[in-house]
Order: structure tokens, then sequence, then C-alpha cells
């Protein structure tokens, strides 16, 4: 019987030059990698009191090394001890260990004479892992086919021309989403599936509205750099650098189990700019990496599927765990110019492994762009159907793009490294945001219908000094107020709000975001037997009112202050306070 499991596998290697005299100890010592240079095999580390020491290792070694990472050097002996991920093989009961990292061996066999690294025979597997994809986490220099459904392989930028680096993608801020759980996310008893979704028309409808509500969305794809694919060890290619985008067309739907499978089918898509390395090189040693290579190309019926099965909580009307998402990308044709055909397979696995990263994989403790537009578009319907649900179920955002951006390219990120697409500046739209009596942002900790209306006075003013109300539209009857600054949550609709008695009609309040009234504080530095009032912009509606030294807020606008029979104008704005 063949039995397999991801494990971590610790190899000793040697030690060429330790440049530190004085960082010697009687026992090993752990250490935390600074940084490497693959070209010269040189690697810098530092301990626990941040005394670093400079290493010279194997060239191989060090380009499977990354700053970060742990390792414990025994500086007496001279050797290094550095954990990699492995897979166990049991046959028959008998277990064999195999590392896929450079420079490590089977137990049984020596290092060649003057590579000046040695592998222990004994080798120990010192962790489990509870899956592929977790082992390679802490392992930036990974191959692709170390995780679900991926087939690339690492190759250090040791086996390029000179070392040439490559735009290597760190496949370890990436992990697989848990797959959806019940139980201690959802109301109790509303937990329910795709497949058993009663509101609205039911499920089929359902899974139908998440596909048109995909559909033409844009995926901004980056080939996985570093990664080779190969048709035999002197033929394939190697990914340097590239972007593409693919647009998700001709949407199918069907019920899978308890989840829902799309399928997407793209007639055509054009690649170009893309840089690889080809093997056989230019060179005299034609069974090596040659240098970067711009090429182009078109690549024809593809189709996409994703597999999804979240948790629905119907009672909030929202995903309670949104899990994974499964993906299956093939290619039906592909045809890069100036490589030789006999490439095009390997050219198919690199394309379907970066366009199967892009939709399945989140960035560590952030969802990926696609991720969180694929579920928010669930989220939106779900809204929709509740009772009295108003929103547009499947609504675009506003870029209509979704995705891993250029993971590589750091200059334009959000948080974890996706990429955020840049927005064309509407002037006109902008005006109109800044002219509105409030502002309203997205807030992740709500969930389901509710959003929130909320006031806040700039800094010093007492809570009980100004009193707000909260009315339906249209409605002359408060529904709600208090003295001091408000955090009311709200079903989404229109809503009228005072502020010192100070009316703003028509103030919004959406799903998962906070309404910000725009308020300033108003002081008025009058003696104590001085009577003043406030009327507003019209000069006859009076609001507020008293004697002497006083301040309170007031949404931003015109206003009138009376004292002795004449009148002022004054204005209040947002967030600032006014002196008169």
């Amino acid at each position: 019987m063949l039995r397999c499991a991801s494990t971590v596998v610790v190899l000793t290697l040697t030690v060429h030059t330790m440049l530190a005299s004085s960082w010697v100890a009687a026992e090993p010592v752990n250490a935390t990698v600074e940084s490497v240079d693959a070209n010269t095999g040189t690697v810098t580390v530092h301990d626990a009191q941040g005394k670093s020491v400079t290493v010279v290792v194997d060239k191989g070694v060090a380009a499977t090394l990354a700053a970060g990472q742990t390792l414990s050097i025994d500086a007496q002996k001279g050797t290094m001890l550095v954990s990699v991920p492995a897979r166990v093989q049991s046959v028959r009961g008998d277990a064999q260990a195999t590392a896929n990292a450079a420079g490590s061996a089977k137990s049984t066999r020596t290092a060649p004479a003057g590579s000046g690294t040695t592998v222990k025979p004994d080798i120990t597997v010192t962790a489990s892992e509870g899956s592929t994809a977790g082992a390679i986490r802490g392992r930036p220099n990974s191959s692709a086919k170390d995780l679900p459904n991926l087939v690339g392989e690492f190759s250090p930028p040791s086996e390029n021309p000179d070392g040439e680096p490559d735009e290597v993608i760190d496949l370890s801020k990436y992990t697989m989403p848990a797959a959806a759980r019940t139980g201690g996310t959802q109301a109790k008893g509303s937990a329910a599936t795709i497949a058993n979704y009663s509101h609205g028309v039911g499920s089929a409808d359902l899974i139908s509205r998440m596909a048109n509500g995909l559909k033409d969305k844009e995926i901004d794809v980056a080939l996985l750099g570093g990664q080779k694919y190969m048709v035999n060890d002197c033929l394939g290619l190697k990914v340097s650098a590239g972007k593409f985008k693919l647009k998700l067309a001709n949407p199918e739907a069907k019920l899978d189990g308890s989840g829902a499978l799309f399928t997407f089918t793209i007639n055509r898509v054009d690649v170009e700019g893309l840089k690889v390395r080809l093997r056989p090189s230019a060179n005299l040693n034609p069974c090596t990496w040659g240098g970067k290579h711009g090429v182009g190309g078109k690549v024809e019926d593809v189709k996409l599927e994703l597999r999804i099965d979240p948790v629905l909580d119907l009672e909030r009307c929202r995903i309670a765990d949104p899990g994974q998402i499964r993906a299956k990308v093939r290619v039906g044709s592909l045809n890069i110019t100036d490589v030789n055909n006999e490439i095009d397979k390997a050219a198919k696995n690199m394309f379907e492994d970066a366009v199967t990263f892009a939709l399945q994989f989140v960035t560590s403790g952030t969802q990926s762009m696609f991720y969180n537009q694929l579920f928010q578009t669930l989220d939106d319907i779900l809204e929709a159907d509740c009772p009295g649900g108003t929103a547009v179920a499947g609504a675009k955002d506003t870029a209509g793009k979704v995705g891993l951006g250029a993971t590589a390219d750091q200059a334009a990120t959000g948080a974890g490294g996706a990429k955020m697409l840049p927005v064309e500046r509407d002037d006109g739209a902008a005006d109109a945001a800044a002219a509105k009596p409030y502002t309203m942002t997205a807030n992740p900790a709500l969930k389901g219908r509710l959003g929130r209306i909320i006031i806040v006075y700039p800094d010093g003013l007492k809570d009980g000094s100004t009193r707000y109300d909260i009315f339906k539209a249209g409605d002359a009857k408060s529904i709600t107020g208090d003295f001091g600054k408000a955090e009311v949550e709200l079903m989404p609709g229109k809503y009228t709000v005072a502020v010192s008695a100070k009316k703003v009609a028509d103030i919004e309040v959406a799903s998962r975001q906070d309404t910000t009234l725009k308020v300033g504080r108003l002081r008025i530095n009058a003696g104590k037997d001085t009577r003043f009032d406030v009327f507003d912009i019209d000069k006859k509606t009076k609001l507020t009112g008293d004697f002497g030294t006083s301040e309170f807020g007031l949404p931003v606008g015109t206003y009138h202050v009376q004292i002795g029979g004449s009148m002022e104008e004054v204005k209040v704005e947002d967030a600032k306070v006014t002196e008169f």
C-alpha cells in the first residue's frame, strides 16, 4: 500500500565559511535569516539577542532560503540545520523521505566531492502538516505543485544565466481558505446551504443570479514567476514575469451536492508582453535556461469551473462562512509566437496554473479581490431576498474588475498584497459627493441588512449639550433620539436627522455601511446676562437659544445668530469649531 503525508524534513548542511569568529557556542544556536545572496551562497542571520553572523553555503542551498526563515547553526561542527517540506511515502511499512530542496539527497547517497554540502544520513521527520498548503507556508521559494491543482516547479535564480532574478511570486503569502463550517457563525437554527436555500424563488434562481452577476467581470492574472514547466529535462519554459486579463463569459450554473458549480467559457484570450526563459537555450549548453524572452500569442477555448459550498445565515440574510473556492481551468488550444510548438503543452500548464491560483487562493489574512467579489455578489442576493430587501442583487462594482493583480508588483497594492485597481477620477461625481451633508464608508464589521448613522462632534463638546433625533423620511415622529454622539443601527433607506433642531433630509443608510453626518461645533462667547438665539438660513426658523457662553453641535451650513435685535451670519464647517 502506498500512503503519502506532508511533513517537514530537517537537513544537515555543511557551512563553507563562518565570517564571525566570536559567534561560537557550545550548543547549536537558533537563528533567523536576514538576507540571502544566491549568487555567492552568502547568508546573513541573527540570533535571539540580535547578534549577526554571515555564513557561506552551497549556492543551491542558498537559493532555497529566504529572509525570516528559521534555522539552527552549530558553529563548532560547521553545520546548519534547515527544515524543508517533504512528502513521506510508506510502501509495505517501509518509510522513505524525499526532499525537493536544492542540495538535498536520498539518505543512502552522499553529495558529490567538492560540493561542500553533505546530507545527514538519518533524515528526521520533526513535524506533521495537515496539508501541502500548510507545509508550504513560511517557504517563499516553493513549487506550485505543492499546492492543490497546480503543477509548476520552482526554479531558483541560480539556474539562470549569471543568476539573473525573476519576478518570483511568494506563494507562502497565499493559502487555501478553510472549508465552510456550521456552528457559531450564524443565528441558531438558521444555517442553510445553497442547495436548500428557501428565500426568493429558491436555489436554482439564486445560482442563476450569481452567474449573471459575475458575467463580464475581468480577472487580473499574474503568471507565477520562478516556476518552470517542462516537457522533458531539456525542453520547457520558465516564467520570468507577465500579466494578462481574463473576462468571465458564457456563464452556466448548476447545483452540485450542497453547493454550486459555475462554468465560464472564454472563446479567446490574447496574451502579450510575457517574459519567459526557454530550454534549450541558444548557448553552448542547451540543457540550461536562456535569458528573458518576450513572447505573446493567443489562448482559445478556455473553460473555467468554480465550485463553492458556503454556509448561509437565513435569519440574518448573509453568508455565515464562505468556505473554499475549488477551481479547475482547462485550455483548448494555445499558440505562443516564436516558440517551439512542442513547448505549447508546457505553456498551457503555465497559463492554467496562473488562472487557477488567481481564482482559488487568498492572501493570508486578506481575501483576494476575486474571492471577495464572488461572495459579495452572493451576499447582495441574500440581502435582496430578505423580507423588505431593497438591494440590487448582483450589482457590479465601479471598476467592473476583480482578481489578483500583478502579485509581484507592490507599487499599488492593498493589505496582504492584493492588487488595487486604478480608479479613473470623475470630478462631477466627486463634487456631488462633497456637496452631500454626509459621507458613507463600508464597515466590514457589519453583516446582513443593517447600516448605521454616525454623529460625532469635534473634540471638547460636552455630551449632554446637543440633542439629536432620527426620523423616517416623511414622518414627523422621531424613531430615536438622545444627547451626545450617536451610533444607531437602522434598516437601509432614507432618513431625516435633526441636530440641535436643525433637520437634514434624505440621509441615506445602506447595508454594511456607516453614514456619518457632517457636523461642526458653534461656540457663542457672551456674558452670563446676554441672550442669544440661533436661526436657520431663512432667518425665521429658530433652532436654539440661551444666555451667556454656550456651545453645541450643528449640521454643516449657514446660520444666523441674533443678539440684542441684531442678526449676523455664521458658517458651521465639518469637524471644526466656529467661534462667535
